[in-house]
């Protein structure tokens, strides 16, 4: 059940995400990470910023209002969220890879059907401030949205790994690294954002069995009429009914999911790339290599070639 941000916590010594991470529900909780970031590692320290590692479990999660912006690169998640800035939680499309930004002094409230893996970069609004001083940029962050920046995850990953083998330089690493990501935010917020227009919402439930459907049916030949047929509706008002609930059309939801549970078979098995294609709902290999380097900036064959690991990783 979700807790209301108002009525979230008397813990008036929170002040940053650092505090929140290591006094909140969270630090109880078995952090069962991968051993691509160390586990005996959850906080490091990268000048005025932090990097956090947390595995939060499948329910409500609600982080207070902290003086800080919170870049969020998820690692593992269910296929869809439900994320509110200050308000109650919408759904977002998600995937390994995505990135989700959350603004300073705002209460984030997350809640996810799946337990998740998340490295999150928590960086001061001071420093953010000073950064546009000095650049004539901003950070605008005006609704909840997940993207897909293949080189930001990169960044965020080797900053990491920089950090946890105690590389040499990696102190002024982290101050290019912290340039670079804020560069790549303000760009982002200089781009026009997608808005959900109407009114017309599609129901929790139905939100669901939509999800588990596309899930169950990626090699098959999905289009609006079946999907309209699954959520009860006319094919239009679907159409614009899932936009307007998940922040994209029908069309690109699927394209990702297809995307995402390639990439998992790529990284798990070793099927032949065409035979994972097909199975994915792609019909020609070209197509099929085409979408995923855009979508993840690698190629198939690169997360399988030299380096295929790190290529892997960040392809994620």
């Amino acid at each position: 059940m979700s807790v209301p941000c108002g009525a979230l916590l008397t813990m008036t010594q929170i002040r940053s995400y650092h505090d929140w991470y290591r006094d909140g529900p969270l630090s109880s909780v078995p952090q069962l990470h991968r051993t691509l970031v160390p586990q005996e590692d959850r906080v490091f320290q990268a000048g005025p910023v932090q990097l956090i590692n947390v595995s939060p479990p499948a329910g409500a999660l609600v982080e207070p209002a902290v003086p800080e912006y919170a870049l969020h690169l998820l690692l593992r998640s269910a296929p869809l969220l439900r994320v509110g800035f200050n308000r109650r939680p919408r759904w977002v499309a998600v995937s390994p890879g995505s990135l989700l930004l959350a603004p300073a002094d705002t209460c984030c409230e997350f809640v996810a059907d799946a337990p998740a893996h998340v490295l999150t970069v928590a960086i001061p609004k001071s420093v953010v401030e000073e950064f546009s001083e000095d650049s004539g940029r901003r950070v605008h962050v005006r609704q909840e949205e997940s993207f897909r920046d293949p080189h930001l995850a990169e960044l965020v990953l080797t900053l990491w790994q920089e950090l946890s083998e105690d590389a040499p330089g990696q102190h002024l690493f982290a101050d290019q690294a912290l340039r670079e990501i804020l560069a790549a935010l303000t760009r982002r917020g200089s781009k026009r954002e997608p808005t959900r227009r109407g009114r017309e919402q599609l129901a929790n439930h139905t939100v669901r069995r939509l999800r588990d459907f596309v899930e169950s049916s990626l090699a098959e030949e999905l289009d609006v009429p079946v999907l309209a047929q699954v959520a009860g509706l006319s094919p239009a008002h679907f159409a614009r009914a899932f936009a307007a609930t998940v922040g994209m059309t029908p069309f690109r939801y699927v394209m990702a999911r297809r995307l995402a549970h390639a990439r998992e078979l790529l990284q798990r098995t070793r099927r032949s790339a065409l035979d994972i294609a097909l199975d994915a709902g792609f019909r020609t290999p070209s197509h099929f290599t085409a979408r995923f380097r855009q979508e993840f900036g690698v190629t198939p064959k690169e997360i399988r070639g030299e380096g295929g690991r790190r290529a892997g990783i960040l392809a994620l």
